[in-house]
């Protein structure tokens, strides 16, 4: 039993339609993969912006901290208490002479 002509042109014509439906479904996918690819390409370098901003505001806190630390130490040192009392409270060392300009 061989088939006639005009079945293997319905054939032919039927598996070109699935053919042409399958790659069109192929180039849809891919194309949304595309589309969803490049937007989180731009989330990932957003998000790499923001840490690189967020560890230099780190960078700028520890130097900041750093700073306060030897603020501190010196704040607790004879020198500061002494310059102080002098600045301040007006007192002197022990044998230190005042002498004030006339006004």
């Amino acid at each position: 039993m061989r088939e006639s002509s005009t079945r293997k042109r319905k054939r032919s014509r039927r598996r070109r339609r699935e053919y042409f439906v399958v790659g069109l479904i192929a180039f849809l996918f891919t194309a949304i993969l595309m589309v969803l690819t490049m937007s989180l390409s731009k989330d990932v370098s957003a998000g790499e912006d923001r840490v690189q901003r967020i560890q230099a505001q780190i960078d700028e806190e520890n130097a900041r901290a750093e700073e306060l630390e030897k603020e501190k130490t010196y704040m607790k040192s004879r020198e500061f208490i002494e310059k102080i009392a002098r600045e301040r409270l007006g007192l002197v060392s022990p044998g230190e002479t005042i002498i004030k300009p006339k006004e």
